[in-house]
């Protein structure tokens, strides 16, 4: 049966994320299910996509900038705040396009898992599947300390939530039931020259950012 699927996440740029969203928006289409890909920092996609795209930039309240001066004013204070408070216009717009095109499924990215309970809480017939693109205690320990319960609370209220490493899969499964590990895809075109392996040389492409990339441990 075909499905209306909406892809929630932040930017549309070049980037991991971002390209990994779009091959599986497109193979999606390919089976005949009806795909959006919603952004709430981009204005276009760096990607081509047969998916359908909303850009809801400007439609969300605070800047991205504001937002980052707010998490970094409760890590000063210690103090934790709901992410449904702090994106308040966001989680609404977010809410209102749900209503308005009745989504068989939404796929939360990140830090959108935390609005979990809120589109359970109104559309429980929605299929909320989390999908994380990052280490596991990176979210908990780093990105969302300051709002660690209500991410894990979204957690909980996922109907799924698939992650790209067993030992991801193995901590998220502390918090919900229903963790599932599938790989990113791989879209590098096999190659008919295959290394001898004899040259001593480490070719490593990528953004230069140690806690995302694990540098540390390739070096």
């Amino acid at each position: 049966m075909n499905k209306r699927i909406l892809i929630v996440l932040e930017a549309l740029e070049m980037g991991g994320v971002s390209r990994v969203s779009c091959v599986i928006a497109d193979e999606l289409v390919k089976n005949n299910h009806n795909v959006t890909l919603y952004s709430t920092l981009s204005n276009t996609s760096y990607y081509q996509t047969n998916a359908n795209l909303h850009f809801a930039r400007n439609k969300s309240g605070l800047s991205h900038k504001a937002r980052k001066a707010i998490t970094k004013a409760r890590a000063i204070f210690k103090i934790e705040t709901s992410p449904a408070f702090t994106n308040k216009t966001e989680l609404a717009n977010l809410l209102n396009y749900l209503e308005q095109h009745e989504f068989d499924t939404v796929i939360l990215t990140a830090r959108f898992i935390s609005y979990a309970p809120d589109i359970k809480r109104k559309f429980p017939e929605i299929k909320a599947i989390g999908w994380v693109h990052n280490n596991a205690l990176i979210y908990l320990d780093k990105y969302y300390v300051r709002s660690r319960s209500y991410f894990i609370q979204g957690l909980s209220e996922l109907d799924c939530l698939i992650g790209l490493t067993e030992s991801d899969v193995q901590t998220f499964s502390k918090y919900t039931p229903n963790a599932r590990l599938i790989y990113n895809p791989i879209t590098i075109e096999k190659n008919d020259v295959i290394s001898n392996l004899t040259a001593k040389v480490i070719s490593f492409a990528g953004r230069v950012d140690f806690p995302h990339k694990g540098i540390d441990y390739l070096i």
